[in-house]
C-alpha cells in the first residue's frame, strides 16, 4: 500500500479486504498501519488477534453466513462484539442461508458499502 500513497493515493481510499482467515489478516494490517485507512471488508472471517493495544482506526464491516459451519455465526458475533468494545466503527451483516462462502445479497451489500465509503 505505502507505494500507492508515496504516489499520491489518499490513504483513506484504501480499504483492505479478506475471507476466512485473510479477513482476520487484512484487519491486522489495517490496525497496524502507519496511517488510517479507509476500511476494512472481513468476509466470513474472525479477529485472529487480541486487541487490547491495537483499535481499528478506520470501519470494519464483518460479512458472514448464518449457517457458517467453520467460523460460526456465534464466533463472528463475539468478534464483532470485541470490535465494538474498542470503539471501532464496525457492522455486521448476516445473511441466514449461507455457509462458509459468498452470496450474491452479499456481493450487493460489498458494493454499497464501498459505495457509500468512497464517494
Amino acid at each position: 500500500v505505502e507505494p500507492y500513497i508515496r504516489r499520491g493515493l489518499d490513504p483513506s481510499r484504501v480499504i483492505l479486504a479478506g475471507y476466512s482467515q485473510g479477513a482476520g489478516l487484512a484487519l491486522a494490517a489495517a490496525s497496524r498501519a502507519p496511517r488510517p485507512l479507509g476500511g476494512v471488508l472481513m468476509l466470513s472471517g474472525w479477529v485472529a488477534e487480541p486487541l487490547e493495544n491495537r483499535r481499528p482506526t478506520c470501519p470494519v464491516w464483518m460479512f458472514h453466513g448464518g449457517l457458517d459451519p467453520v467460523i460460526p455465526l456465534a464466533t463472528a458475533r463475539c468478534c464483532f462484539g470485541m470490535l465494538q468494545n474498542t470503539g471501532a466503527r464496525t457492522s455486521f451483516y448476516a445473511y441466514p442461508g449461507l455457509k462458509h462462502g459468498v452470496a450474491d445479497e452479499e456481493v450487493t451489500d460489498i458494493a454499497q458499502t464501498l459505495y457509500e465509503a468512497l464517494y
